[in-house]
């Protein structure tokens, strides 16, 4: 018998190629060596697993103008091919998708995201979600989106453990800036930066603005 092709994972769409991803970064996004290192090393890290422990969760924080879509545009196009246009990556805008606050709109987009996240995972397990401005999105509505990220094998039966969930979000634009300039003045390279300089600063203001 003729041996059959193993099939392709999100119909052959999800090429995952690290190389490009780090000479991309590197490349084209210029003064940011701690986008560099974590995006690089967890992307690398999770989908060079063959059983990662949970979805991958990356969250970008900074004022408008820092590159946070941009960097997004780049994970998607080292994973599948047509990047952003891919069938397997959507993308959420709080403004533009739950831009309600009242009750019965919250419910309905809820009711949206229980449905169509799981749906959208079935066609492909490594669904790549973008939820951009996150700041501006009720509360309800984010905890609607932790079950699928949290370490838990399979939510109704769908495993999320392969899938990527990507948050923008402008909490503590102002006190990120101001912590940069802090440290260029004590004459610290950007290259030197590293993630516990401002790791702290964000979780503060985004507990503030709940």
């Amino acid at each position: 018998p003729i041996p059959q092709e193993a099939p392709q994972p999100c119909n052959g769409n999800f090429r995952p190629n690290f190389t490009y991803l780090e000479k991309t970064i590197d490349r084209r996004l210029h003064g940011q060596p701690l986008v560099y290192d974590l995006v690089t090393r967890s992307v690398r890290d999770h989908f060079g697993s063959h059983a990662p422990h949970k979805a991958l969760v990356l969250s970008f924080h900074g004022p408008p103008g820092v590159g946070k879509n941009y960097i997004t545009g780049m994970i998607a196009e080292a994973l599948f091919e047509g990047g952003l246009g891919s069938p397997y990556v959507h993308h959420y805008s709080a403004t533009k998708d739950f831009p309600h606050k009242d009750d019965e709109h919250i419910m309905q987009y809820k009711d949206r995201l229980l449905k169509e996240v799981p749906e959208k995972v079935k066609t492909c397990p490594y669904y790549m979600f973008i939820f951009d401005e996150m700041d501006k999105m009720p509360e309800s509505v984010v905890d609607t989106i932790k079950p699928f990220v949290e370490e838990n094998p399979h939510q109704d039966g769908v495993d999320y453990r392969k899938a990527t969930f990507l948050f923008l979000s402008n909490t503590a634009a102002g006190p990120i800036i101001d912590k940069t300039l802090e440290l260029r003045r004590r004459g610290i390279d950007r290259a030197l930066f590293v993630l516990k300089d401002f790791d702290q600063i964000i979780r503060n203001h985004a507990l503030a603005e709940q």
